[in-house]
């Protein structure tokens, strides 16, 4: 929803300022619209930064789960690593929840 107020504001403050004279009103519609944009990148950006991580925390937990298999639960050190896995997991499903909230509340693809 967020994603489609955006894009008809800056439609909007376009439309707007390719019919303007008036210098002072295009300073201001100018700068409504820089503000929209960066409103709108930054979604983004965060969507972008959030992707990231999420790929790097896959890697992560995949390590985590090559460590515990090859542990195979003879060493003492079995028990820790199956719950720093555990905790790895439970950490990329909360990333990938908050994923799909912004892109549910934003409809950023």
């Amino acid at each position: 929803m967020k994603r489609f107020v955006h894009e008809q504001n800056l439609f909007h403050y376009m439309d707007l300022l390719e019919n303007e004279c008036d210098p002072a009103r295009r300073a201001q519609l100018s700068e409504l619209l820089i503000k929209e944009e960066d409103s709108f990148g930054a979604a983004r950006f965060q969507l972008m930064e959030l992707e990231q991580l999420i790929y790097r925390a896959v890697d992560h937990v995949q390590r985590q789960q090559n460590v515990v298999d090859a542990l195979d639960g003879a060493s003492p050190s079995a028990p820790l690593a199956r719950n720093i896995l555990q905790n790895m997991q439970a950490t990329l499903d909360i990333l990938r929840q908050r994923l799909r909230q912004l892109r549910d509340d934003d409809q950023i693809q």
